[in-house]
């Protein structure tokens, strides 16, 4: 059976998959990357560069699975809709932008992510998420669900930048916590080398 783990850019370009060969595929949509191995495949929707949402080519990375043998018919996958309940999910960090998290936006996440009566859960269904990305998608929607009741607003993409690519701290408390590791001799390691290096 062939399988397509459809993720972000941090398990795409994780150590996890460093012994997967990276490649491009040329669709009749575009360029897609995959990383692939035996009857599995991960396609990195945002490419090596992190491009940001509103650039990226769902198409493109539909079609390069179709391609590969993951999907037969991609007529049957709505790649803009994939697109479109990814952003729903993960808009609030993927923007550079600050942003308020409410009651009200977690609930739209959890609705679009477990709620059978969802608009997209036909999708949902139709997801292989690995077990890895299942436990982070749980624990981010408890955190959201913390800022959320805290009404906390931010630049949650300049903290995520922190965390994944090893960016400067973007806040007070970043810079505390950062001082805090330091001094126990924990250094700060990007989990993905930044797009801009």
């Amino acid at each position: 059976m062939k399988i397509a783990f459809l993720s972000g850019t941090s398990i795409a370009k994780s150590s996890l998959f460093d012994s997967w060969p990276e490649r491009e595929i040329e669709t009749c949509h575009g360029r897609a990357i995959v990383r692939s191995q035996g009857e599995h495949v991960l396609p990195n929707p945002h490419g090596p560069a992190y491009l940001p949402p509103p650039a990226l080519n769902p198409r493109a990375n539909i079609h390069a699975l179709a391609d590969l043998g993951f999907i037969n018919d991609p007529s049957k996958m709505d790649a803009l809709r994939l697109m479109e309940h990814v952003k729903l999910i993960g808009g609030w960090y993927m923007e550079d932008k600050e942003n308020e998290m409410s009651p009200k936006l977690v609930m739209k996440v959890i609705e679009a992510t477990h709620d059978p009566r969802s608009e997209y859960f036909d999708l949902v269904r139709r997801e292989s998420i690995p077990a890895d990305e299942l436990m982070g998608r749980r624990m981010e929607i408890g955190v959201m669900a913390v800022l959320g009741q805290l009404g906390a607003k931010r630049n949650w993409h300049r903290i995520m930048r922190e965390w994944v690519y090893a960016d400067e701290p973007s806040t007070e408390l970043g810079k505390q916590e950062w001082e805090y590791f330091e001094s126990r001799g924990v250094e700060q390691v990007p989990g993905l080398r930044s797009p801009e290096n």
